[in-house]
């Protein structure tokens, strides 16, 4: 049985999250989340009754094989989607109840999102690209936080470049930046390595780690369990369910590659679900 330190408890009616002994408010939460596509006789259950809870300042990271209902699940705890059923919360506000113009206002001011296209816009420069959404708010960028940002990120001498004048990696930098700038409540990454060479992925999921070490909020979605690894926690979605969960603990980076390997070796082979 696993020790208290790796236990935790979800609430759906209070979305509090107990952890290490303590009561915290959780900083997303589902309820009963379910998707369904297409019509009968024919609908599909991309989501089924999916109930998470993620802590401030944890670095999750959500595995599962294409299909599994993983991205699904990430466009519905961005607001990129709406549930056929159950809710989403997000720093207190549940998603579900605000309109589509609150909506994507809400998604630019408290959710930060990383995809594997960079999305950056080619007629401005880094710090452009950057502060672009806080200035789509009408606010005033801190630059002195994201000068900090950059140089954290290795980009500090690249403020005036273009993006055509940047590698892969420099250019998903800035996507990173530019998720931060605004200060959001969570970081949401879909597949950020997919794109990226062994040696560009572990140089992202470095970032993502210093990034995380700041107090930052991260939920990744993957299918790679080498970058699931560098997670503080794990969460395995099968069929539309999250079907288990690990915790990093004291455990290496490369235990941690184990423990997932182990695990997934388990779903795949017609595991039973871990309550």
């Amino acid at each position: 049985m696993a020790g208290m330190e790796e236990v935790l408890i979800m609430s759906s009616y209070n979305n509090f999250c107990y952890m290490k002994g303590e009561f915290r408010m959780s900083i997303l939460s589902t309820t009963h989340l379910t998707k369904q596509y297409g019509k009968e006789p024919n609908i599909v259950n991309a989501l089924n009754e999916v109930d998470i809870s993620i802590e401030e300042g944890e670095f999750v990271a959500i595995i599962g094989t294409s299909g599994s209902g993983k991205s699904t699940l990430l466009h519905m705890l961005g607001g990129l989607d709406r549930p056929t059923s159950g809710s989403v919360r997000v720093d207190k506000f549940e998603l579900g109840k605000l309109d589509d113009e609150d909506l994507t206002v809400f998604r630019r001011q408290r959710i930060g999102f990383i995809f594997q296209n960079y999305n950056l816009v080619p007629i401005l420069n880094v710090y452009e690209n950057v502060t672009m959404p806080i200035q789509l708010d009408g606010k005033k960028p801190d630059r002195e936080y994201i000068q900090e940002i950059l140089a954290l990120l290795g980009l500090e001498k690249k403020l005036y470049n273009m993006p055509n004048t940047l590698s892969g990696g420099q250019q998903q930098r800035v996507a990173i930046a530019r998720a931060l700038a605004g200060k959001p409540a969570i970081i949401l990454a879909d597949e950020p390595t997919g794109a990226l060479d062994s040696r560009a992925s572990d140089e992202l999921l470095r970032l993502f780690a210093a990034v995380n070490e700041t107090g930052q909020t991260i939920l990744m979605v993957t299918h790679s369990a080498r970058a699931a690894s560098r997670a503080g926690r794990v969460l395995f979605i099968k069929d539309g369910e999250v079907y288990h969960q690990i915790y990093r603990g004291n455990s290496t980076n490369e235990q941690m590659y184990q423990k997932i390997s182990d695990t997934l070796t388990v779903l795949t082979t017609g595991g039973e679900r871990s309550e």
